[in-house]
């Protein structure tokens, strides 16, 4: 029980040292609760949070997952090189004693789970889509909207899954869509943040032998 107490506990730290403080990001990841693919329920307790923690590392769009047993039983399977995410649960047991009195206590079990999108299903397998709930906080703001428009050679915007990041590859950036943001500040707040990233460009003040990571943190 305690590896597994210091296995969420090491992710989280990490996250901490990365910048991050992942209960605190201003973004939710796209609306829609993390749900085993075969038993169609949410995950519960601390397990939406990992998945999370997943899946601002990733970018994944799909909030399904499946073990890989239950990847294979779909006929399916996770692709080679992948890397699960731990999901906990707790399990009533039943003991009886000597006196035939019978007593009951939980014991944590844990295994890892993956999602839909580290797995390659039968071409005529369907993924439910469902619907995101996003109560929308986002309205323009002229101001800032003035500021991204004058910046000098802005890279461009792209607004797509559940991470926010510069490219300097390709020089872009990308961010989640601006309902997912919990209000207008954050949305413009993490998207400056890219964009002082983008600075760094070649084109601009390159600076990139100093910084590689551009990620929101």
């Amino acid at each position: 029980m305690s590896k597994v107490y210091e296995i969420i506990t090491n992710q989280i730290l990490d996250k901490l040292e990365q910048g991050v403080a992942p209960w605190s990001k201003p973004w939710v990841m796209n609306g829609k609760e993390h749900k085993n693919l075969i038993s169609k329920k949410p995950y519960r307790g601390i397990n939406p949070f990992m998945l999370d923690l997943t899946v601002m590392d990733e970018g994944y769009e799909s909030n399904y997952w499946v073990t890989y047993k239950q990847a294979k039983k779909l006929g399916g399977h996770v692709r080679k090189g992948e890397t699960g995410t731990l999901i906990v649960f707790w399990k009533w047991v039943e003991k009886e004693d000597e006196s035939g009195d019978v007593s009951r206590f939980p014991i944590l079990r844990y295994y890892k789970v993956f999602n839909t999108e580290q797995c390659d299903f039968p071409a005529d397998f369907q993924i439910p889509n469902d619907e995101a709930e996003l109560p929308n906080n986002y309205s323009p703001i002229a101001e800032a909207e003035n500021i991204i428009s004058n910046m000098p050679k802005r890279p461009e915007i792209r607004h797509h899954g559940n991470r926010a990041y510069y490219r300097p590859s390709i020089d872009d950036v990308t961010m989640p869509n601006e309902s997912q943001f919990k209000g207008s500040e954050e949305y413009y707040s993490t998207l400056f943040h890219e964009l002082a990233h983008a600075t760094g460009h070649a084109s601009r003040l390159g600076r990139f032998h100093k910084n590689h990571n551009h990620s929101f943190g």
